[in-house]
């Protein structure tokens, strides 16, 4: 990271952690709206593979299951991590089909009768 080169308490430090998450957060922004316009390109390209779009449709699944299977600041062995994630995405495909699917289901029976 860029602040660890500048002293802990410098100014030069503190404009760093302050102003960088803003440009970090706008060259995300960024780079979703050109993905999401559908401008032909290598990342629009990558993110429309098929194995991307599945990972994307686990994605809350994922991101709610992998706190039960990654501890923080473990120094695990390749063959433990390899395990974990795996179970990650076991439980988080049966958890998108099991729970997620359904609810989606029953939440598109309730919208066709709702008025706003």
């Amino acid at each position: 990271m860029l602040s660890s080169h500048f002293a802990n308490h410098s100014r030069a430090n503190a404009i760093i952690r302050l102003i960088f998450p803003t440009f970090e957060a706008l060259a995300i922004a960024l780079t979703l709206l050109v993905v999401i316009a559908g401008k032909p390109g290598v990342a629009y390209r990558v993110l429309n593979w098929r194995v991307c779009t599945h990972v994307g449709k686990l994605s809350y699944s994922l991101y709610i299951w992998q706190q039960l299977f990654l501890e923080p600041n473990s120094a695990a062995r390749i063959a433990s991590l390899l395990w974990r994630l795996l179970a990650i995405y076991a439980v988080s495909s049966c958890s998108f089909n099991f729970l997620e699917r359904p609810f989606l289901r029953l939440r598109s029976k309730f919208r066709h009768g709702v008025s706003v």
